[in-house]
């Protein structure tokens, strides 16, 4: 009965390898793998702006991702309008808003659709009518159009991206 005892913990010696499976392979402890940073709020605004929008400007540099679209309207005299537009800055004053994705690119896409008028700045339009009559109702509307329009095709796009991935991820769960 000692000898049966005695082989048993001779076989339950450390150099046995009980339910093992696979090879044993030592770690190398001398080689760390780096760690790979990934900036996420940096590079998430530019991708999303890159993917929805087709261009890289940043949409949102702030906490938000809705910015505003403000215009103004500075009467210089009886005959002459400045069309001020500015962005995220409020203002009991502004006579049209709009809230949207990339206020910039808006911006851009209703200077280009009134670039036969005439620009002062960046961000402001003049607009000088012959007579007083009117005409200044057709020209604030021909600018609050050109806005509006601006403001459509932007969210049309980014509805018509929203739509494309919806029906990517219903074809990705067909099975």
């Amino acid at each position: 009965m000692e000898n049966s005892a005695m082989d048993a913990s001779e076989r339950l010696t450390s150099k046995s390898n009980i339910l093992a499976i696979g090879d044993h392979f030592p770690k190398n402890t001398n080689k760390k793998r780096e760690i790979t940073k990934c900036e996420f709020k940096s590079e998430f605004p530019k991708r999303l702006s890159q993917l929805v929008m087709g261009d890289t400007y940043v949409i949102a540099e702030k906490k938000f991702a809705m910015e505003d679209l403000l215009m103004h309207i500075i009467k210089v005299d009886d005959l002459t309008k400045h069309y001020v537009f500015s962005i995220n800055k409020t203002d009991d004053a502004c006579i049209s808003y709009g809230r949207t994705i990339d206020a910039k690119s808006v911006l851009r896409a209703t200077k280009k659709k009134l670039s036969n008028e005439k620009w002062i700045s960046e961000n402001v339009m003049e607009k000088t009518c012959q007579k007083k009559d009117a005409t200044h109702f057709k020209v604030d509307n021909t600018v609050y159009q050109a806005m509006s329009d601006s403001l459509n095709e932007q969210a049309h796009q980014i509805i018509n991206y929203v739509c494309f991935l919806q029906q990517e991820f219903l074809k990705q769960r067909k099975p």
